[in-house]
């Protein structure tokens, strides 16, 4: 099965060829980030800790408090089994401590008007340490510009400030 917060997006196929499989059935888990831990509503509905999974986890970290971040990757990593990845988007401490992307003026300007003021920034030598105290090994950490290069060939700097970090359980809990 793969579990969902409403409104993720999934490509299976992609999923698929990374080996994982139960692809058939999928759960929208309903959980404040903030205020509860992952954990339990996860294996509530049928979450297997002991298949590896993959968590995809983006739009998110950048609104939420350091702690309420560091909680649930603690929790995510008590249910993962070695092998497991997580991949999570964040925005970069340098640029929102300094704000002198416009882009970003624009993001956080938009998100503060709906509600959602951007909290949390890291950099990706600091997001390489917290998701190693998790036992989450850092496979890349990759910029809106490089993931625009890589993708589409353009070359010219469009997101500077928006990371992508995939890393692998490589403990045991």
């Amino acid at each position: 099965s793969v579990f969902l917060p409403p409104g993720t997006f999934l490509r299976a196929a992609a999923v698929r060829r990374q080996g994982f499989t139960g692809l058939d059935r999928v759960d929208y888990v309903p959980v404040n980030l903030e205020t509860d831990v992952i954990g339990p509503p996860l294996v509530k509905a049928g979450f297997d800790p002991q298949q590896r999974s993959v968590f995809v986890w983006m739009g998110v970290s950048m609104f939420l408090t350091a702690a309420s971040i560091d909680k649930t990757l603690s929790s995510l990593a008590e249910l993962s089994s070695p092998g497991s990845w997580i991949t999570m988007d964040y925005f970069s401490a340098d640029h929102v401590r300094a704000g002198t992307s416009g882009m970003l003026r624009k993001e956080r300007d938009l998100a503060s008007r709906l509600g959602e003021p951007v909290l949390f920034g890291i950099n990706p030598p600091d997001m390489t340490t917290l998701m190693s105290s998790h036992g989450f090994c850092v496979r890349e950490n990759a910029s809106g510009d490089q993931l625009t290069h890589r993708y589409s060939g353009n070359t010219r700097r469009s997101i500077d400030f928006w990371l992508v970090t995939s890393a692998q359980r490589v403990t045991a809990s």
